[in-house]
């Protein structure tokens, strides 16, 4: 519910974006609710509770990796001032590889490049947002 009532009280900063600025927030906030509810219906009605798969008891022990990749995140977000978006990206993946336990590394790295490479794409050479910092290398 809380996060329903977050999206409410969001919406009213998306009319600060200019032009069509405002319609990826308002998809986000409208797509957050929409889950929400379906979460919220899901956990009120027994019949349609989703059944626990692979989870096991709720507890403690599984809460390192969680804070393990937001700490990675901060990192990340941190650095990109200092190395550029690609450089931090990339360190943040590597990071991700031992934190989530990836068994199939090949694979992980080339999703990961082509995550990379269609960010690449869309920000620097469709919207023509520049996402790199050249400060690493002295520029």
């Amino acid at each position: 519910m809380s996060l329903i009532g977050a999206c409410g009280l969001l919406w009213p900063y998306t009319n600060d974006f200019p032009g069509s600025g405002s319609e990826f927030p308002r998809l986000t906030l409208i797509m957050i609710a929409v889950l929400s509810t379906v979460m919220l219906v899901r956990s009120l009605l027994p019949s349609l509770a989703a059944a626990p798969l692979l989870e096991g008891r709720p507890g403690f022990s599984k809460l390192p990796r969680p804070l393990f990749v937001f700490a990675a995140i901060g990192v990340a977000v941190f650095t990109m001032r200092y190395i550029g978006f690609f450089p931090a990206v990339a360190a943040f993946g590597a990071a991700l590889i031992p934190i989530l336990g990836v068994r199939r590394r090949l694979a992980f790295i080339l999703a990961y490049a082509g995550l990379m490479t269609f960010v690449f794409v869309i920000f620097q050479l469709i919207l023509n947002v520049p996402l790199t910092d050249r400060r690493l290398w002295g520029g």
